[in-house]
C-alpha cells in the first residue's frame, strides 16, 4: 500500500509537518511506501527530513513538488485534464 500526503504551497517548501504525517500514514496503515505531492519548490531542509524519515523507517517515500509535479500532471493526465477543452 502506498499513502500519499497532499500540500499546498507557494514558494519553497520547508515545512516538514508533511513528513511527519507521511510517517504517521506510513505506521497508522502499515503502508510501504509513501509520496508527498506539494505545489511549492521543495528545499533541502524537506529533502534531508524525507531522507531522515526514509532511513529511519526503512521504506520508500518520494517527494513530487513544483516543477516535477507540473510536468507530471501534463504528462500522465492532460487528457483528464483538457477533455472538455
Amino acid at each position: 500500500m502506498i499513502v500519499v500526503q497532499v500540500k499546498s504551497y507557494e514558494g519553497d517548501v520547508s515545512d516538514t509537518r508533511a513528513v511527519r504525517q507521511i510517517e504517521n500514514a506510513l505506521d497508522h496503515y502499515r503502508a510501504n511506501a509513501g509520496v508527498i505531492i506539494a505545489t511549492g519548490r521543495q528545499t533541502e531542509t524537506l529533502e534531508n527530513a524525507v531522507d531522515e524519515a526514509r532511513n529511519r523507517l526503512g521504506c520508500d517515500i518520494d517527494l513530487l513538488t513544483g516543477k516535477k509535479l507540473a510536468q507530471f500532471v501534463i504528462h500522465n493526465a492532460a487528457g483528464q485534464l483538457f477533455r472538455s477543452l
